[in-house]
């Protein structure tokens, strides 16, 4: 077994074990702007605002891995579910549902490739 192949076979148990695609469905929700206060506050806002869902949960908000790109700081949710479950109509949902400030942006990205 090669290097490449062992990463693989290890990669893939984890995300198993997690439920993470393929193995899952995900969708990252970046809330970001130039004030750091509002962004959490925004952020926080969205938190509060998820309806518990039987088979779909919200992770976070947390600062993301790269807390500020080009003077805009940054936070994010991670929302995942099994496979079979769409989970557009349900993040679509709490979005529309919860009020932030005008100053902070929502970025949705379903099955996320990066977490950058």
């Amino acid at each position: 077994m090669t290097r490449r192949d062992g990463f693989y076979k290890l990669e893939l148990g984890a995300r198993q074990q997690w439920g993470d695609p393929p193995f899952g469905r995900m969708v990252a929700v970046i809330v970001d702007g130039m004030d750091e206060k509002l962004v959490q506050e925004g952020a926080l806002a969205l938190a509060r605002g998820w309806k518990v869902q039987d088979s779909v949960r919200l992770l976070g908000p947390a600062p993301a891995p790269v807390a500020k790109i080009r003077d805009r700081y940054r936070y994010r949710l991670l929302v995942k579910g099994p496979v079979g479950v769409s989970l557009q109509p349900v993040v679509k949902a709490w979005i529309e549902g919860v009020s932030v400030p005008k100053s902070v942006r929502v970025t949705i990205d379903v099955d996320p490739v990066s977490f950058m």
